[in-house]
């Protein structure tokens, strides 16, 4: 009766495999009825692939709006040294075409400074001179008729340019003097030329330009122009012209 029981198959009993059957479906319901009900309870955060693929997206959206911009600030830089390029050629450019007006003022602007500070150390001295010996006696000056015209009397080529502009100097002095323009003690070559060219125009030209000579032959160690002869002698011209003629 025993054995019988024991060698019965679980064929023979369907109940038993029946109850064997649902009990893992039933536990397998449960388990996830139960995870699912702590997925409801804690919500689970989002993982840091989910960051980092946010991160990456993100920078992928915003790297085309920067780099447009970093683009146009690089070409507004090329272009504003471009421009500061042109603006120093076009200046070069304009001294050179100027450089001989550029260097002209230069010389008179040097010229009368060396005037100027000429004028004021003989002025000093010239104070000095009159407080620690007195008034000093007035010396007769030479008057124009006492000056020969070296080029017609023909002796202009026995000197050097140097001497004749010096002698031709003292002679436009004189010829001033005794037209009513004397010249001060303090008062600069050009400031003479300029104060007889506005009591007679028609020498205001030889009057700036023996003031010019003078003025490099006296004061700058440069060379005169070749054409210091020939201006010379128009002024003797002028001079001799108009010696009668009081201003």
């Amino acid at each position: 009766m025993s054995s019988s029981r024991r060698n019965r198959s679980p064929a023979q009993n369907p109940d038993s495999q029946a109850l064997a059957e649902q009990a893992p479906d039933e536990q397998t319901k449960g388990e996830k009825a139960a995870e699912e009900q702590t997925k409801a309870e804690w919500p689970m955060p989002p993982s840091e692939s989910q960051g980092e693929q946010n991160s990456d997206a993100s920078n992928a959206t915003q790297m085309p709006q920067v780099a447009p911009e970093l683009e146009m600030g690089g070409i507004g830089e090329l272009l504003k040294w471009v421009f500061y390029a042109i603006v120093a050629l076009a200046v070069l450019f304009v001294m050179w075409r100027s450089r001989a007006e550029i260097l002209s003022a230069i010389r008179e602007f040097m010229a009368g400074l060396r005037e100027l500070f000429a004028g004021l150390l003989g002025q000093k001295r010239t104070r000095s001179a009159a407080a620690g010996s007195g008034p000093p006696p007035e010396i007769p000056l030479a008057p124009f008729a006492s000056y020969a015209d070296p080029f017609a009397t023909g002796i202009a080529g026995r000197y050097s340019t140097e001497e004749l502009v010096r002698y031709s100097f003292e002679a436009f002095e004189a010829w001033a003097r005794e037209h009513g323009c004397r010249r001060e003690p303090d008062q600069t070559p050009h400031e003479l030329a300029r104060d007889v060219s506005k009591m007679r125009a028609f020498i205001a030209a030889d009057a700036r330009n023996i003031a010019e000579l003078y003025a490099r032959a006296a004061y700058s160690s440069g060379e005169l122009p070749p054409t210091s002869a020939e201006q010379l002698q128009q002024l003797w011209r002028q001079m001799r012209a108009s010696a009668a003629a009081p201003f």
